[in-house]
């Protein structure tokens, strides 16, 4: 049996030094190594037996550690939770209160030493071994460390691809003898929506623009702060993390990037903004090789081609043939990539196979398209992937769901094929924020309606109207795995978001959140969105607009979809929207 870990991919870990006691752990010739055998694990490993299981495990040659002895387990809470690992006990907590760290923090050394490449993971037993890259970096000085850290960074996808976009960034304003200012830098958004498989849950990025319009409309400095450290999508963290160690690297520099606004003389910023420094351009530059330096191969696993999305696996082994097909090939069509999944057993359609090569790319694999003879060319050396054999049936966990989003990806041609993804992200609670966010999003981008995202206490998630056509919308999102019934306590919420809305008396309300709406506009409706509806829900519809008198309606994300795509093929106006809210389920489909 295959055992699937999240690796790859790193959001948490950020110290050097602690990431090189991990690799330590695995060379018996370092003081680190003795040091946990002799005095740490007797220290902080309070049960006895666990503490000489994890001695015995340190003994073992060639060493060889399972992940449980790597990582260990915890409680709930965090705080109570024993030493019981190798990792845990090898690196202090934050300010020293336990003296080790949990399994959760441990996973993400673990992850970030796997990431690249100091050590090996073995599937079929679910264990670790040190690398020579790895033993290396174990018995480096500082100078050789840092060496090594940056042709380890060249050689991880996801960090060329961040320097990739920030040189281009860079580039363009050299080209146009701009001088450097606030707008060459990009912030974790920007470089976010850049990175991976983009709008994949496990590879979401909330849209820079409306964290910016929540800085600004935001009045309450704890909360601007809380904006600040608190919203990002899972793209967006990658894109913190791994430039964070560029930049302790020399290779990008951090600063904050300022927003102006024209209703207002205060700006607003973003604190992870970054930039490309001359040095990182040079070392970019160099990696892909010329008549001084070799090209630097990149290390891709199997596991870096998927994270949080279901099917994962399935999903990992289709990139991952794909890449494979072409680094055997100088140059192959789509026709032929597809064809040899076939013979396979893959039957995704053509624009699957697609967005795969796109988000490969956005991974940090540089692969061309030739328009003139339409085929791709994979011009990276890569190594590392192992694609372990898998039951193509057996591995699709929800086979539904993937036909319906290869099925929506050729129905709906017009539209931002990272919508689709939301199909998922919808039934899955955790991502509620990307939900409510990327629904605004769509509704500005794809219906043409002025759409903004609000969010926090005591105000509706989004507004979104149409100037032209003077109708406003209140917009509630909500993630659910099982489906959204309303329940009352939402019903309620929504029907005082209408009532605020009509008597715009602050004492109801001192956010004044409906100011936003144009005094221009006439009418307004209300409207859920969600993954799908169950129970009696109609029936709250009906009870909010008899109290309210202002008519609303539901919708599921594949619905919005098909509406967006009818906007886009003007097969639905701006003008006929409003006549689909009548207080029940609104479907575009059919």
């Amino acid at each position: 049996m295959v055992q699937t870990r999240a690796l790859g991919w790193v959001q948490n870990p950020s110290d050097f030094d602690k990431l090189k006691l991990t690799v330590q752990i695995f060379d018996n010739l370092s003081n680190h190594h003795h040091s946990l055998k002799n005095i740490l694990l007797d220290a902080k490993v309070h049960n006895p037996e666990v503490c000489e299981t994890l001695k015995e495990a340190l003994n073992r040659d060639p060493l060889i550690l399972k992940y449980s002895e790597l990582v260990g387990t915890g409680t709930s809470d965090r705080k109570q939770a024993k030493c019981d690992a190798l990792i845990q006990a090898s690196i202090k907590d934050q300010g020293n209160k336990k003296g080790y760290i949990d399994n959760w923090s441990s996973d993400g050394f673990l992850r970030w030493a796997e990431c690249l490449d100091f050590v090996n993971y073995n599937r079929s037993n679910d264990t670790f071994s040190i690398t020579e890259i790895g033993l290396a970096f174990s018995r480096s000085n500082n100078k050789q460390r840092d060496k090594i850290l940056i042709e380890r960074m060249l050689a991880y996808p996801p960090a060329t691809r961040i320097l990739e976009l920030l040189d281009n960034n860079m580039r363009e304003y050299s080209l146009e003898g701009r001088t450097p200012d606030n707008n060459m830098l990009m912030t974790k958004f920007e470089i976010g929506s850049s990175l991976g498989f983009a709008g994949e849950n496990g590879f979401t990025s909330l849209p820079e623009n409306q964290i910016v319009e929540a800085l600004h409309f935001e009045k309450n400095r704890r909360m601007k702060n809380k904006i600040r450290s608190d919203w990002e999508g899972s793209s967006d963290k990658y894109a913190r993390m791994i430039s964070r160690w560029l930049v302790k690297l020399k290779l990008v520099q951090q600063t904050r990037k300022f927003f102006y606004f024209e209703d207002s003389s205060e700006s607003e910023y973003i604190s992870h903004a970054f930039r490309i420094t001359p040095l990182g351009s040079r070392y970019l530059r160099n990696s892909k090789g010329n008549s001084r330096h070799p090209q630097i191969s990149k290390y891709v696993s199997w596991e870096m081609l998927a994270t949080n999305v279901k099917n994962r696996d399935y999903i990992r082994t289709r990139r991952g043939y794909i890449l494979v097909y072409l680094k055997d090939n100088k140059s192959i069509s789509l026709t032929d990539i597809v064809q040899k999944l076939r013979e396979i057993g893959f039957t995704d359609p053509e624009e699957v196979i697609v967005e795969d090569i796109k988000g490969l790319m956005n991974c940090g694999l540089i692969i061309e398209y030739n328009t003139d003879a339409k085929t791709f060319h994979l011009l990276d050396q890569i190594y590392g992937l192992f694609i372990p054999e898998i039951n193509l049936t057996d591995e699709l966990t929800d086979k539904r769901l993937q036909q319906q989003k290869a099925d929506l990806s050729i129905t709906l041609p017009n539209i931002n094929k990272k919508y689709i993804e939301l199909i998922e992200i919808a039934f899955d609670s955790k991502q509620n924020r990307v939900l409510e966010m990327q629904v605004m999003e769509l509704l500005r981008e794809e219906y043409d309606l002025f759409s903004k995202h609000l969010g926090g206490s005591r105000k509706p998630d989004g507004i979104s109207y149409s100037l032209d056509n003077k109708y406003g919308i209140i917009v509630d999102t909500k993630a659910y795995s099982k489906g959204y019934s309303l329940p009352i306590s939402q019903a309620d919420e929504m029907r005082r978001y209408v009532q605020e809305n009509t008597k715009r008396d602050p004492k109801l309300n001192d956010n004044e959140w409906w100011k936003i709406f144009p005094d221009e506009l006439s009418t307004y409706y209300f409207l859920f969105v969600t993954g799908k509806f169950v129970g009696s829900f109609e029936d709250k519809l009906d009870n909010i607009y008899h109290s309210t008198k202002v008519k609303g309606g539901g919708i599921n994300i594949e619905e919005l979809l098909y509406g967006a795509n009818a906007i886009k093929e003007n097969a639905l106006s701006l003008t006929e929207f409003p006549g689909y809210f009548d207080n029940k389920e609104i479907i575009f489909s059919s």
